[in-house]
């Protein structure tokens, strides 16, 4: 789920779902967001991936990322991502850059973080992400750590650090 822009590095994405499908013959991807399709349509259609990756474009997401997986980012522009905290919000694991704020907030035992370097290299560290999320029992668990990180954002708990925020500076 993202603005379909180029500092979201969708590319990365594509080419390293492509990658790992090779040892995960069920894997699919769906891109959801709206932006600039067109160059993405054309890298899915250049690797033959039209099959198995979709632009869904935009939609509501609330109880649709419980269909899946795992969450993907490549983006290296998150602040605080609010569709990465969705995403952990239904238990999804997450594997992203390691980038400030969001990601390294939100992604502890519950994902994989991997370091920005090149178009390449990003490609390869996210597929090799890819395998490692879903070979053994890593998927399961990081699951349950997106649920427990998931319960520091709800509604109740910052109602208490904001009224605890408050009585300290009182």
């Amino acid at each position: 789920a993202s603005r379909l822009a180029s500092e979201k590095n969708l590319d990365v994405l594509i080419r390293a779902v492509v990658q790992a499908k090779t040892t995960i013959p069920e894997l699919t991807f769906d891109i959801y967001g709206e932006g600039k399709k067109e160059p993405l349509f054309k890298l899915i259609k250049e690797l033959n991936a039209q099959g198995y990756i979709t632009l869904k474009g935009h939609h509501k997401l609330k109880g649709v990322y419980q269909k899946y997986g795992t969450y993907l980012s490549a983006s290296q522009s998150e602040g605080f991502g609010l569709t990465i905290l969705e995403a952990i919000g239904e238990s999804l694991p997450v594997i992203g850059l390691n980038v400030e704020y969001g990601n390294t907030t939100m992604v502890k035992e519950n994902g994989i973080l991997i370091e920005h370097t090149t178009l390449k290299e990003n490609t390869k560290k996210m597929t090799e992400a890819i395998l490692q999320m879903y070979q053994g029992d890593f998927l399961p668990q990081a699951r349950k750590k997106s649920a427990q990180i998931a319960r520091n954002y709800l509604q109740d708990e910052i109602a208490k650090k904001w009224v605890k925020l408050l009585e300290d500076k009182g």
